[in-house]
C-alpha cells in the first residue's frame, strides 16, 4: 500500500502555523526558526503515522504542535514516579497541543544540567525544571527567559528572576502542616526530641519545609526540640549507617520528619532499629512511600496531586508560549495522607 502524504491544508490545521510558513518549510526555503521546522516534521509524522494505521483517509487531527521539555534534577525515585504519571497523562496533554518529555538528571550534575540547558531552545518549546537552585543552573534559566523560551518551575522553586512562574504546593505550608501534627501527636509530653532529616542538596522544597517546620514548632510548641540528620544527596548505604547509627544511638527521639521524598533509607534504617513506633511523616507518593504508608512504618504523608500538577505545568508553559502573562506562583492543594486514605 502506497503511504499516504499529509496535506498542506492538513499540516496546517493541526500544526496552528500560516499556510506560508508551513510552505517555506516543505519546500526548504530559508528564514524558518530551526524550532518550526522541528514542530512541521512532528506534525507531519504524526499525521501521516495516522494515515497509515487508520482503514479511512486521514483528516486533521489534533496534534502536538508545542513541545516541551521537563528537566528533572534528584533521585530515580522521584523521576520514576513523575515519568509513571507523565506516560498516563501523555494522551491528554497531546489532545491540548502539547507533549512533555521528560530529561533526569541526578543530584550532583550541576554542570551536566547547566550544559543541556544551555541549547534546550533548539530542542523544545519551552521548559519546565525540578531541580537545584545553585547559581549555574539559575543562569542558564535567565538566559532562556531573555530569549523568549518559557521556563516554568515546579515542585520546588529557583529564584524568581530565573523563572516566569512556579507551579506546585507551598512548602513552608507543607512545612508547617509536619509541625502542627507533631505538636499534635507529642503534646502529652513535656519534652520531645524529634529527628528533622535534611538532604545537604540545595534544594528549596526541602529549605522552606524546614523554614515552616521551625517556626510553627517555635512558636505553638517550644517544647519540641528540633536536631538534625544529614542525609547524603545520592548515596543509599552512607545515609542508611548515618541514620542507623544516629537512631541506635538516640532512644530519646520520639519522632522523624523527613523533609525529602525519597525515603528508601530510612525507612530501612527504622524498621532494622526496632523503632517501627515513632511518628514518622514523610514527603511524596511513590510506590515504595505508598508500601511504606500501609505497613505502618510511615504515619503521614504529605503530597501533592501529580497528575494535577502536570497538567498544571503544560497550562503555564502554553499560556507563556502564547505570549500571556502567568500568574507568579501557581499554588496546588497540599494532600495528607495515611494509610486508610491512599
Amino acid at each position: 500500500m502506497i503511504q499516504r502524504r499529509a496535506t498542506l491544508n492538513e499540516i496546517v490545521a493541526a500544526s496552528g502555523l500560516s499556510r506560508a510558513t508551513v510552505d517555506r518549510v516543505i519546500n526548504n526555503r530559508p528564514g524558518v526558526h530551526p524550532r518550526t521546522r522541528d514542530l512541521v516534521a512532528r506534525v507531519v509524522a504524526e499525521l501521516e503515522k495516522t494515515a497509515a494505521d487508520a482503514s479511512v483517509p486521514s483528516v486533521a487531527v489534533p496534534v502536538a504542535n508545542k513541545y516541551f521539555q521537563l528537566c528533572v534534577q534528584g533521585s530515580e525515585v522521584f523521576a520514576d514516579a513523575l515519568e509513571a504519571v507523565l506516560s498516563h497523562s501523555a494522551q491528554a496533554l497531546r489532545a491540548r497541543g502539547c507533549k512533555l518529555d521528560l530529561i533526569r538528571f541526578a543530584t550532583d550534575e550541576d554542570e551536566k544540567l547547566s550544559d543541556y540547558l544551555a541549547a534546550v531552545g533548539e530542542k523544545c518549546d519551552g521548559v519546565a525544571i525540578a531541580g537545584k537552585n545553585v547559581e549555574v543552573v539559575g543562569n542558564r534559566l535567565r538566559a532562556l527567559k531573555q530569549r523568549q523560551i518559557p521556563v516554568v518551575s515546579f515542585m520546588t522553586d529557583v529564584d524568581a528572576d530565573a523563572r516566569h512562574c512556579y507551579v506546585g504546593i507551598d512548602n513552608r505550608a507543607a512545612g508547617q502542616t509536619a509541625a502542627f501534627l507533631l505538636g499534635n501527636h507529642l503534646k502529652h509530653l513535656p519534652a520531645a526530641d524529634v529527628a528533622l532529616v535534611v538532604n545537604s542538596a540545595s534544594c528549596r522544597s526541602h529549605e522552606d519545609r524546614e523554614i515552616g517546620c521551625r517556626a510553627l514548632l517555635r512558636q505553638r510548641y517550644p517544647q519540641i526540640n528540633l536536631f538534625e540528620i544529614v542525609k547524603g544527596e545520592d548515596d543509599v548505604e552512607s545515609t542508611y549507617q548515618v541514620l542507623q547509627d544516629t537512631l541506635s544511638n538516640s532512644p530519646d527521639i520520639s519522632a522523624i520528619y523527613d523533609l525529602s521524598g525519597d525515603n528508601r533509607s530510612l525507612a530501612k534504617a527504622v524498621q532494622d532499629c526496632g523503632r517501627s513506633s515513632l511518628l514518622y511523616i514523610a514527603h511524596d507518593l511513590n510506590p515504595g512511600s505508598s508500601n511504606l504508608l500501609k505497613e505502618n512504618v510511615i504515619d503521614y504523608l504529605i503530597a501533592q496531586d501529580m497528575p494535577a500538577l502536570l497538567s498544571a505545568v503544560a497550562d503555564a508553559l502554553l499560556q507563556i508560549s502564547a505570549g500571556k502573562q502567568a500568574a507568579d506562583i501557581n499554588p496546588l492543594p497540599i494532600q495528607l495522607l495515611c494509610r486508610y486514605s491512599i
